[in-house]
């Protein structure tokens, strides 16, 4: 009798176990359905603003030729949409580099040249890829939004053949506070 309670009881301890680690699955798999629905709204509407090109990206972090990273102020790092025109300026306030612009980086004003653009709507992944002229020479951009939201983009320096790369957030046009350097 007392094998029976015994195993009605082991029974009864790992049912409820498993109907826990079930509970906490449906939890896990609601929670990314949930974060996956929350990134392609995010994705549109960040899709929509490039589209409309009237934005800006301001810059949360910059990756260097090398690898380096630096995580430079908002306000003065920024690539900005303005019709088909676009200005890209970047600071690091890397000690070793003075800048153009008087704020330790470069910045190019100017209209966009040869844009491409492709829109994967499957992998939602867009790209726009375009050139300008600057004092720094002539850079060849390349922006690709993923479906987090967030843009990265990659700058080369056609002259010198240096590249760049940066990633921020697709924001709308006036709400963020920039500060624009000198394009020499």
């Amino acid at each position: 009798m007392k094998k029976i309670i015994f195993i009605l009881l082991a029974g009864f301890l790992m049912s409820t176990t498993f109907a826990q680690d079930v509970d906490k699955k449906a939890e896990r798999k609601a929670k990314k359905e949930k974060e996956k629905q929350e990134q392609i709204i995010e994705y549109n509407a960040a899709l929509q603003l490039l589209l409309s090109r009237r934005c800006v990206v301001p810059v949360e972090k910059i990756i260097f030729e090398k690898g380096e990273e630096a995580f430079p102020e908002e306000s003065i790092n920024f690539l900005k949409f303005e019709g088909d025109s676009a200005i890209i300026q970047l600071a690091p306030r890397r000690p070793k580099s003075m800048g153009h612009n008087g704020l330790g980086g470069f910045t190019i004003e100017g209209e966009m040249r040869n844009i491409k653009e492709d829109n994967d709507e499957q992998r939602n992944i867009y790209t726009l890829s375009f050139s300008m002229s600057g004092a720094v020479g002539r850079v060849m951009i390349s922006l690709r939004l993923k479906e987090s939201g967030l843009a990265q983009i990659s700058i080369n320096n056609l002259l010198s053949g240096e590249r760049l790369s940066f990633q921020g957030p697709v924001e709308p046009y006036g709400e963020t506070k920039l500060f624009q350097g000198s394009d020499l």
